[in-house]
């Protein structure tokens, strides 16, 4: 590997790991199920559903303003191997500060008003963003390998279902996958 791709390689690892999805306004519905034997315990089943998410993310070093964001999202109605991507919608980036009172970025996106019914337990989204360095030089993170521009990418569940044991929650801590736009829009990296 030429030092530059090493270089590449290594601020993959330590910039920015993971994203930390939140759905906003989530729509929980619960169902009670009798056992159907005298005395027995029913079950009881939730569901949670999101069309609306926030993204949060702590840079390392590189992030300084939400300019510098390109980001992409989109939604994946029979999931990530059987449909085509629709474009999701996608606030401004803002500048937050987390909890030891550093940077970070905060991006609200959402399924398109018309795609909302839509929505099933296999749907996935599939969140990409990558920073402007310096746009002169088209300098990005994360930086090119092997000649080609890549992006932070996260795939999240909109639907989820838990039981009286285990409670449906579509807030999600996802690692990132980096790799280029058009590949992270296929299921290969997932």
């Amino acid at each position: 590997m030429n030092p530059i791709d090493a270089q590449a390689k290594l601020f993959d690892y330590i910039v920015c790991k993971e994203i930390a999805f939140s759905p906003v306004n989530p729509k929980n519905t619960g169902t009670y199920t009798p056992s159907g034997i005298a005395g027995g315990v029913g079950t009881y089943t939730t569901t949670s559903t999101a069309s609306h998410f926030i993204a949060k993310m702590v840079f390392s070093r590189f992030f300084n303003h939400p300019d510098q964001v390109e980001v992409y999202s989109f939604f994946y109605p029979e999931g990530i191997k059987k449909s085509t991507p629709v474009p999701m919608d996608i606030q401004k980036p803002t500048k937050i500060y987390d909890k030891e009172n550093g940077e970070a970025l905060q991006i609200e996106f959402s399924i398109p008003n018309k795609f909302k019914n839509q929505i099933k337990f296999h749907s996935d989204v599939v969140f990409a963003l990558r920073l402007h360095l310096d746009k002169s030089q088209e300098l990005h993170f994360p930086y090119a390998l092997n000649g080609k521009e890549r992006y932070l990418g996260a795939k999240i569940e909109v639907k989820d279902l838990g039981s009286s044991i285990f409670v449906s929650d579509l807030n999600q801590q996802e690692k990132v996958t980096i790799a280029p736009l058009q590949e992270l829009k296929t299921s290969k990296p997932w």
